[in-house]
């Protein structure tokens, strides 16, 4: 419980300590309750170890709450930041949810948003019972992944990529020192779903990788262009864009699919697929919609350890 309280002036005195999350081998659910007649101000920061990981804003109402989550390993700091009147902040124990029976299908290009982020991006496919979308669609281990059609928890963030970014002045360095600028090979996250959570294909095709190949038929389906088909023009294309977690740094990316297809903003996580098999993930596109660009589905299999396995992408698995 936090007390903050009011003086003889009109400022509004607030607990000298925040209140200490420690950190927990298992994902932890709390209710903030603000006690008192007026609205505050709350402030989680989380830390990971040592580190700080990012800081959360609440604005209570007058006896309102707020369920936040604490995700595994992490560690947490509770403040009142501002209040308007005298009282408490309490903070308890959520009530564990009930896991619901109704199996929900979901598929390439459904709309997901990570919890309490301002942008929405696409899902992409099934691969070794994770469901995969881009880092910059996802970028933070342990946060909940959300369904926005259904307001359904979709699942949990298990591995991002890390992704290598460069400033301005290493941009300036590179041009006049030929300095090397750090490049990557993935932009992708890995969500473990929830249960009742079944992965379909938007359509058919082999589930295993393709090896894209210029003047290759392809198909893709996202959040905002929907389902629609394209022509593969360049097999390995490098590109620098500016990476939108890290302002005013740019991330470069190599080994990339140019695709002559209509990609839009939201579409970014979505699959891509042929006739022969899974293709990779768009993640970028060009400001007129006309190409998008995807990163190659083998770097992806690299990253999650699966290369050389033709294992099926999907098999309508149900995690029960």
């Amino acid at each position: 419980m936090i007390a903050y309280t009011t003086t003889l002036t009109p400022q509004v005195r607030t607990h000298p300590w925040p209140l200490r999350i420690e950190a927990a081998d298992v994902d932890r659910e709390f209710i903030l309750r603000n006690v008192c007649s007026g609205k505050c101000l709350v402030s989680v920061t989380e830390f990971i170890g040592p580190y700080w990981h990012a800081n959360k804003y609440y604005y209570l109402a007058p006896n309102g709450e707020q369920k936040i989550r604490i995700p595994a390993d992490y560690r947490a700091e509770i403040s009142v930041m501002r209040a308007d009147s005298y009282g408490y902040l309490v903070v308890l124990d959520a009530p564990h949810e009930e896991v619901s029976d109704t199996v929900l299908e979901v598929t390439s290009g459904d709309e997901i948003r990570p919890d309490e982020r301002p942008w929405v991006g696409s899902l992409g496919y099934e691969k070794g019972g994770l469901l995969l979308t881009n880092a910059h669609v996802c970028p933070n281990r342990g946060e909940v992944v959300y369904l926005t059609r259904h307001n359904r928890k979709l699942g949990i963030v298990k591995r991002v990529g890390e992704i290598k970014t460069v400033s301005r002045l290493d941009l300036l360095l590179n041009m006049l020192l030929n300095v090397k600028l750090p490049a990557n090979l993935v932009d992708v996250a890995a969500i473990e779903p929830t249960r009742g959570i079944r992965y379909r294909p938007f359509r058919d095709y082999p589930h295993r990788i393709a090896e894209p190949r210029p003047g290759m038929r392809v198909y893709s389906r996202g959040r905002t262009s929907g389902e629609r088909e394209g022509v593969i023009r360049e097999t390995n294309v490098t590109l620098m864009v500016p990476w939108p977690h890290d302002e005013g740094k740019y991330a470069i990316f190599t080994d990339c699919i140019m695709i002559e297809m209509l990609t839009q903003p939201g579409d970014s996580g979505s699959l891509v697929v042929s006739d022969e098999g899974i293709v990779g993930l768009i993640f970028a596109g060009t400001n007129d919609g006309k190409f998008g660009f995807a990163i190659k589905a083998e770097n992806i299999a690299k990253w999650l350890g699966l290369a050389g396995d033709d294992r099926k992408a999907s098999g309508m698995r149900v995690k029960v």
